[in-house]
């Protein structure tokens, strides 16, 4: 669309948890292990970072009528 000239977030609609993004990874050789949060405190903002759930909108696209194809993780992991 040429009449969008801000910044534009890549994302999905609604936000994923962090389970629902670990379900939709394939098989791999070596688990997934969870991480203390203690582990990531770094001193400044970086471990907050990486510990919070964030949420992220494509409020530009949505705006401007942006259709998505698959709104949800559970919508694409049913197309996969």
């Amino acid at each position: 669309n040429n009449k969008i000239t801000e910044n534009c977030n890549l994302t999905a609609p609604y936000a994923a948890s962090r389970n629902e993004l670990m379900n939709l990874r394939s098989a791999s050789i070596l688990p997934a292990l969870p991480i203390l949060s203690w582990c990531l405190n770094f001193g400044d903002k970086r471990g907050l970072l990486l510990n919070k759930e964030q949420s992220v909108t494509p409020n530009t696209l949505l705006d401007h009528g942006f259709i998505f194809t698959f709104k949800t993780l559970s919508e694409l992991k049913k197309h996969l």
